[in-house]
């Protein structure tokens, strides 16, 4: 397992954020779903780009869990959910945003090879990097808002060995 010490230009909200994750990893231990992060963070774990800012973890897993998520969260008065209508489960504490991703949307035609990580000594199963090359390119052809971004980040992954 590889570990990193990782800092953000917003330190103090990722701290936030990485608390906020294992509150919602003990959930999701209780309910057998596994947890796979993408985005930001998997972004961060392999370039170790500390210039970005990271506003979000996002999660992929089974759509069908959604449910069962959503009735452990409402027993947490701390925390609160919006359900979107592009397949993902935001979950809030105070103003900090974890998302839930249907795993068969976002991850559609993609291998599972998972990698173990600690990122600030939280424990994390993220995409494979060949993986997240593919999510940040689909992402920047299919999102017109998050083109830019999402090809800068593609720019920074692509010199890495897959």
């Amino acid at each position: 397992m590889k570990r990193i010490k990782y800092q953000p230009q917003n330190k103090d909200y990722f701290s936030k954020l990485l608390s906020f994750a294992q509150d919602l990893f003990k959930i999701c231990y209780e309910l057998k779903i596994k947890p796979i992060a993408y985005g930001s963070v998997s972004y961060a774990f392999y370039t170790k780009d500390e210039t970005i800012d990271i506003n979000d973890i996002d999660f992929l897993v089974p759509e069908s869990s959604f449910k069962k998520i959503i009735e452990k969260i409402k027993e947490n008065k701390k925390f609160s959910y919006e359900v979107t209508g592009y397949h993902s489960l935001k979950i809030f504490k105070d103003n900090v945003k974890i998302s839930f991703d249907a795993i068969e949307e976002y991850y559609k035609n993609l291998p599972h090879d998972f990698v173990q990580t600690k990122i600030n000594d939280v424990s994390f199963t993220i995409v494979s990097l060949k993986s997240l090359k593919v999510i940040y390119k689909r992402g920047a052809k299919t999102i017109p808002s998050k083109k830019e971004a999402y090809s800068k980040k593609l720019k920074k992954l692509i010199v890495l060995e897959d």
